[in-house]
């Protein structure tokens, strides 16, 4: 993503501070989607509209209950996908060309249980 695009969002929300919420509920619910949180630069979005929130005056509760909330819809949205493709993962775009994917994962769930949901999540060199 170039950092005008980046400029220009940043800009906007500065003259349509309304849409903050929506904006740090918005890029934390795809950042935390599945495939869309790997396409989608939303560390450096959530960052600058973070940085625009704080700016604006929106009290900082305020920000981290939309980004929250966005995470927690994006997380739960994969979850649902996830459980809804369960045994089919392997024929879905992009997994069908990464069939290996799956099976190392699904090894690593059954060593490590619920922790490795943990790690997955919030430990950077692992998470796409």
């Amino acid at each position: 993503m170039s950092s005008a695009w980046l400029n220009e969002l940043s800009a906007w929300l500065s003259l349509h501070p309304g849409w903050l919420a929506t904006a740090l509920f918005s890029t934390a619910f795809i950042e935390s989607l599945a495939i869309a949180g790997i396409i989608v630069p939303g560390v450096a979005i959530l960052f600058a509209v973070a940085v625009l929130a704080g700016e604006t005056g929106m009290p900082l509760p305020e920000a981290l209950l939309w980004a929250g909330l966005g995470a927690i819809a994006g997380d739960t949205a994969s979850f649902g996908l996830g459980r809804r493709l369960q045994g089919r993962l392997t024929t879905v775009w992009p997994l069908s060309r990464y069939p290996k994917i799956i099976s190392t994962g699904e090894r690593f769930f059954n060593r490590h249980g619920g922790k490795s949901v943990i790690i997955g999540r919030f430990v950077g060199p692992v998470r796409p």
